[in-house]
C-alpha cells in the first residue's frame, strides 16, 4: 500500500515540478525576446523614426538611386 501512495505523490510533484520549470521557460525566452526586440528599437532609434526613414527611403527610390 506505502510504494501506491509514494508512487501517487511522485507523479503528483512530477506534474508540478514539469509545469513550474514549463513556465519558467516560457518567461525565460519571452524575456529573451522581449530583451532583442527593445535593443533593436533602441539601435534603430526608435520606432516612429525607423517606419518614417522607411518612408523616405520609398520615396527616394532607396538604393536604386532615385530622386
Amino acid at each position: 500500500m506505502s510504494t501506491d501512495h509514494d508512487v501517487q505523490w511522485g507523479k503528483w510533484v512530477g506534474a508540478v515540478v514539469g509545469v513550474f520549470v514549463f513556465i519558467k521557460s516560457l518567461a525565460f525566452v519571452f524575456a529573451r525576446l522581449w530583451r532583442l526586440a527593445r535593443n533593436e528599437v533602441e539601435a534603430r532609434g526608435g520606432d516612429v523614426a525607423f517606419v518614417l526613414g522607411l518612408a523616405e527611403r520609398r520615396k527616394g527610390g532607396g538604393a536604386q538611386g532615385g530622386a
